[in-house]
């Protein structure tokens, strides 16, 4: 969230409350602080409290333009992202007054007796930290004419990238062979759950880090 904000808008406003605590503390920083490569330290502030586990960020003089297309985008993008935890009673999204929902794949093509194949597993890392694999792999109802087959990669029930086709998830020689359009109704689903450090996500947690 800290970078995302930068990018987002020149002024920020950031208020939370831990649950448990009976104090609700705020950080605020513009343009000038981002500018001001000697200076990185923020002053926090105790404000009036807001309800227990929750954090509120104000953006102000935002860096890019709002459409109804961008909005719709947006929508989409956190649906998608946050499905599982929007599922949940204590999770809610919004945007503006909208309740966001949560947007799952379910178009499967199969027979009643050969549903998707589910693998459970628990991998060690090199660290010792204990990672549950979970892969669901079956084929669409529709083949898709716009890329959207392949590997879909979930951490810690976050969406992370989707519609991988390349050698980061096997498709290559020696391996799984060459992705190749013949195959758009392929989709797969790689669920990993584990300490934050053990996740192969990039800095954004948008992309695939193959060397984590």
């Amino acid at each position: 969230s800290k970078r995302a904000v930068v990018a987002l808008a020149e002024d920020v406003r950031i208020r939370t409350r831990r649950s448990g605590s009976q104090n609700t503390f705020q950080v605020e920083f513009d343009k000038s602080w981002i500018d001001d490569s000697d200076d990185w330290e923020l002053v926090y502030y105790r404000v009036d409290p807001i309800p227990e586990g929750t954090t509120e960020v104000d953006l102000s003089r935002l860096r890019l333009a709002l459409s109804k297309e961008s909005v719709e985008s947006l929508a989409r993008h956190l649906g998608e992202t946050y499905a599982v935890f929007l599922k949940r009673p204590d999770f809610t999204i919004k945007l503006g007054t909208e309740v966001v929902a949560a947007a799952e794949f379910a178009d499967w093509s199969y027979l009643p007796e050969y549903p998707p194949r589910d693998y459970t597993g628990e991998l060690t890392t090199a660290d010792g930290d204990k990672v549950h694999v979970r892969l669901r792999a079956g084929l669409m109802r529709h083949s898709s004419q716009v890329g959207d087959y392949g590997v879909y990669l979930y951490c810690n029930d976050r969406f992370i990238v989707g519609a991988l086709k390349d050698s980061s998830v096997g498709f290559v020689s020696g391996l799984l062979g060459q992705m190749h359009p013949s195959l758009s109704l392929l989709r797969a689903e790689l669920w990993l759950s584990g300490p934050a450090r053990a996740m192969p996500w990039n800095s954004t947690k948008s992309g695939l880090h193959q060397d984590h």
